[in-house]
């Protein structure tokens, strides 16, 4: 089975930084990685993909994350990053902007892998996402702070709003997003992290760094076919 690091923050104008990014995670036998810029860009070129798949036998893919502050803002950003092959996905504790994020299609995924947005997670919201077949996506990196009060409420709103995920039958993925590159671990660690400390059957543990990260490239790769008339359907000339 082939895993994935879904988030890694890199400035695509530092060659040297990604390219120690990479060696790292080689050493560390990271097989799949999803770039994601550091820095707000537009674009990442096909020529600067070729380049960096150069640098590295790891597979590389990309994504885009937005978090605008008002549901305006959001809308003006979306119009900038339409018909893009990368994953979109937004990342906001505002509620309104969650909503309309579960409803729009050029949008793949709902990242909560910040605390004060994972602390906006609700029932509602994940309904939503589900009758949209939107991706959640949780990070282990608010439970890996040092501070004991803010690790152990992390701790509890993680372990609840997964559960409710896996209970709902929505499709997530789950990425270390690491903030220090030295954090860093196998994604095969980090299913066992989830599985002793979060309680996540296994299976879907393995599903979150795995099958559901393809599924959600595949998403993505699919968003800009025309001849895709929704989820599961396909005209046919």
């Amino acid at each position: 089975m082939s895993y994935f690091e879904a988030r890694i923050k890199v400035d695509f104008e530092n060659f040297d930084e990604i390219k120690k990014t990479l060696n790292l995670c080689e050493k560390l036998r990271i097989k799949n990685l999803i770039l994601e810029p550091r820095k707000n860009i537009l674009d990442i070129n096909p020529q600067t993909k070729r380049n960096l798949q150069e640098l590295t036998n790891i597979d590389l893919f990309y994504r885009f994350t937005l978090s605008g502050k008002t549901l305006k803002d959001l809308k003006t950003q979306m119009k900038l990053y339409k018909n893009k092959p990368e994953i979109i996905s937004i990342e906001s504790p505002n509620q309104k902007i969650q909503e309309y994020a579960a409803t729009d299609t050029r949008i793949d995924l709902l990242s909560f892998s910040d605390y004060h947005v994972l602390n906006t997670f609700s029932e509602g919201l994940l309904s939503l996402a589900v009758q949209n077949n939107k991706f959640i996506e949780f990070s282990l990196t608010p439970i890996m702070s040092n501070n004991r009060i803010y690790q152990s409420k992390a701790f509890r709103k993680l372990h609840r709003s997964i559960k409710l995920v896996i209970n709902s039958h929505a499709k997530f993925i789950i990425s270390g997003n690491f903030k220090n590159l030295y954090d860093l671990r196998n994604p095969r660690a980090l299913i066992s992290i989830c599985h002793t400390l979060l309680g996540i059957p296994l299976e879907e543990a393995k599903k979150a760094f795995s099958k559901n990260v393809k599924l959600l490239l595949k998403k993505a790769e699919q968003r800009n076919n025309k001849l895709l008339f929704e989820d599961g359907v396909k005209l046919i000339d």
